[in-house]
């Protein structure tokens, strides 16, 4: 009977009408690639669904409640909707970014992985409602598709603990200092960290009669890096956090120009200031603990921000001066 039971209970909720705890599964097919909005969805709730109805049918077994599966109790724990996502958006303080990036940037800024669990405690509650995350979502078993740079940057931040710490003593250098040259781009990047300043001083160089950029932490706009853009035609500098495979959001600047914009042999180049430490949780936090920064750059088809016309990704290493 309970066997049964079981059976009726999940061809009731998932019927072939193409939906998901009621939620119709829509397919966008507009673009070169197909995607299924409710396919992530879908697939979250059968996980949940099985392990749910694995839990009930075993306590009614024990307990002798066969007929808990026919009282309305719904085995998801939601109350009669989809289950909320971690990578779904939550709305605070004017911007809308998904609970996944909020936990990261939070347990970045406080310490590393160590502090997962209160970063995701403190985010469940201010996005209560809108999506919930979990220790285990922050941390997924690695894909192998494309490089993953945020356990890097939680060992950056535990070890940059650590170098304040003995450069205290004053037998250490404050400075670190990397450089990474885009050929094919014309596209240069140059770096400065100082951990007793907190100030990191940036300097671009790139084409003068185009858009030119580099995003920072990641090998590809599908993990939404943080980017700074250049407008080579004016020197003009803007902040952003790129979307996948769009222009993303536009931040507000945290950079302050150190020099005016200078012209040499058809190239732009740019001097920055601004705090190692994001501004926002969108803004990239640098360390000067790091040994390398995963960067990709692009330049684009004319002077004003939009689709590029070429890209490169590669590793700039960092050493302590």
């Amino acid at each position: 009977m309970q066997t049964w039971a079981l059976s009726v209970f999940l061809l009731f909720r998932f019927s072939v009408d193409d939906t998901v705890h009621g939620v119709p599964v829509v397919c966008d097919h507009s673009g070169r690639h197909s995607k299924c909005a409710g396919t992530l969805a879908a697939e979250s709730s059968l996980l949940q669904l099985s392990d749910s109805a694995v839990r009930m049918a075993s306590a009614a077994g024990s307990r002798g409640h066969s007929s808990q599966l026919g009282t309305g109790i719904d085995p998801l724990g939601e109350a009669g909707g989809a289950p909320m996502l971690c990578e779904a958006p939550c709305r605070s303080n004017g911007q809308t970014h998904s609970c996944l990036e909020r936990v990261q940037w939070v347990s970045t800024q406080s310490g590393g992985s160590a502090t997962v669990a209160t970063a995701v405690d403190r985010v469940n509650g201010e996005c209560a409602g809108q999506c919930v995350c979990s220790v285990a979502d922050v941390h997924p078993q690695p894909s192998g598709n494309l490089p993953s740079t945020t356990p890097q940057q939680s060992t950056q931040t535990s070890e940059a603990v650590e170098s304040t710490t003995v450069e205290t003593t004053g037998a250490v250098s404050s400075m670190v200092v990397g450089m990474k040259n885009f050929l094919d781009l014309g596209v240069t990047l140059e770096l400065e960290l100082d951990d007793v300043v907190g100030e990191v001083i940036l300097r671009l160089a790139g084409p003068s009669d185009v858009w030119f950029g580099i995003g920072f932490n990641a090998f590809s706009m599908a993990e939404r890096p943080y980017a700074v853009i250049v407008d080579g035609s004016t020197g003009s500098v803007h902040e952003r956090k790129l979307g996948k495979y769009s222009a993303g959001d536009l931040l507000v600047s945290s950079l302050e120009e150190v020099s005016p914009p200078s012209y040499i042999n058809g190239r732009c180049h740019v001097e920055l200031r601004r705090s190692l430490a994001g501004n926002s949780p969108f803004h990239f936090s640098f360390s000067p603990a790091a040994s390398s920064l995963n960067l990709i750059a692009a330049v684009g088809w004319h002077s004003s921000f939009s689709f590029h016309a070429a890209r490169d990704a590669d590793v700039m290493s960092l050493v302590r001066q």
